[in-house]
């Protein structure tokens, strides 16, 4: 597993991100994610959806 590295950010499905100084604040939350999408938000479309989603007519 890479290394974290901090200060970085904490996604929460109920509240606006926050930054962690270090593995002890890291450590200290509960429902905390690494990345939205890690609780079904996503932020931007993959390759893979891309190519499944309808296309806009012009």
């Amino acid at each position: 597993m890479p290394e974290k590295v901090y200060p970085r950010y904490k996604y929460h499905p109920d509240y606006e991100p926050i930054i962690v100084q270090n593995e002890e604040e890291e450590d200290e939350l509960e429902g905390w994610h690494d990345s939205p999408a890690d609780y079904g938000v996503f932020t931007a479309p993959s390759a893979d959806q891309l190519k499944f989603s309808p296309k806009k007519s012009e």
